[in-house]
């Protein structure tokens, strides 16, 4: 009897228990749900939005990166245009007008060289004579080189290339009595046509200057250089400085 008693005592508090307990626990099941629900919907809406972020990065920063590159493309054959341009018509006056560029045009027509590429080698002669007759020896010599190995390399050497490629030797190793006699040969060379009164000019210039090293008499080659249109010009354009050539080379006579 006593066991009947227990056992229904037991059974009214089980069905309690249950009753008041699964419902708490079915509300905090759905609760954790949700939330699981909630940040696995955050985490793929966080992934999906940093892919989609770094793949517009990527898309952004390629389209620039190209941008780039074909603006440069276009910055270098505009560059290549112009030097090719600049190199020439400074070429052409010098050679036509008698027109020597200034030493502080010297900077901007070797980068105007460098940039031209190939187009602008026959040009290396001519940034050679600059150079010499503002007095950079060494700037002269290299150009001449570059004239010369150029001129070999596309098979078309001349008489003159390499005229100016042993005086420049000759130079360099100061051997003025061989520099003087490739540039008397020189100079005989370039007076006995008319395409060429600018080396004509440079190289009876360059005739006096080796000449005053080996204490020879220039009064001569002095008198013959005035005679070329070339000398007028150079006066003119040099009177307001510090010298002409009538003040380094004529005081003397």
């Amino acid at each position: 009897m006593l066991f009947l008693v227990f056992l229904s005592v037991g059974a009214s508090q089980i069905k309690e228990f249950t009753k008041n307990f699964f419902p708490d626990t079915l509300k905090i099941l759905s609760a954790l749900h949700l939330k699981i629900m909630k940040n696995l919907l955050s985490s793929i809406w966080k992934r999906v939005y940093s892919y989609s972020f770094i793949l517009t990065v990527l898309v952004t920063l390629s389209l620039f990166l190209t941008g780039k590159i074909v603006y440069n493309f276009q910055k270098n054959d505009r560059e290549k245009h112009e030097s090719i341009l600049l190199l020439t018509k400074t070429a052409d006056s010098a050679v036509f007008q008698g027109f020597i560029p200034p030493k502080t045009a010297l900077p901007m027509l070797e980068h105007a060289y460098r940039m031209g590429g190939n187009s602008v080698k026959p040009y290396a002669g001519f940034l050679s004579s600059c150079f010499y007759i503002h007095n950079e020896p060494l700037r002269g010599a290299y150009y001449a080189g570059l004239a010369y190995s150029s001129g070999a390399k596309f098979h078309m050497p001349s008489p003159a290339q390499v005229l100016l490629k042993e005086i420049a030797d000759a130079q360099a190793t100061q051997d003025y009595q061989a520099a003087l006699e490739k540039s008397s040969q020189l100079l005989q060379l370039s007076a006995s046509s008319e395409d060429y009164p600018t080396l004509r000019f440079l190289t009876l210039l360059r005739i006096i200057e080796i000449k005053e090293i080996l204490n020879q008499d220039t009064e001569t080659d002095f008198e013959e250089l005035k005679t070329l249109p070339l000398f007028k010009e150079f006066e003119q354009f040099y009177k307001d400085g510090e010298w002409t050539l009538t003040k380094r080379f004529g005081k003397k006579h």
